[in-house]
């Protein structure tokens, strides 16, 4: 049985459920505004950078890198330490992780 005193480290959960609640909120604002330019083609901006084939690929990276993977990280080592009743071996590797997993969603969205 754990001991009340032991301490798990949720440092890194709370940051990737944070993070998970960012890109769900961005990426579902993108998709509403996608889904108002289908239903008024003339909101569309004349800008190519802009245009709906660019902003689509974007809205679908942040909701299944940005929003499901965060989740499923922060669930994920959540359910080790409780599971297995101990600490992060080391915390740079889930920091790695979430940083490296940050930097791939934000690239991919640019």
């Amino acid at each position: 049985m754990p001991s009340s005193s032991r301490a798990y480290d949720y440092r890194m959960v709370r940051q990737f459920l944070l993070m998970a609640v960012v890109w769900g909120l961005l990426g579902t604002l993108l998709g509403v505004w996608l889904t108002t330019w289908l239903q008024w083609p003339r909101l569309d901006p004349a800008s190519e950078l802009l245009s709906f084939g660019r902003l689509r690929p974007a809205h679908g990276l942040m909701m299944l890198y940005g929003f499901a993977v965060n989740a499923l990280f922060a669930i994920s080592l959540f359910i080790v330490q409780r599971t297995a009743q101990v600490r992060l071996a080391h915390p740079l590797f889930s920091g790695f992780a979430f940083w490296g997993l940050q930097a791939v969603v934000a690239l991919g969205v640019l």
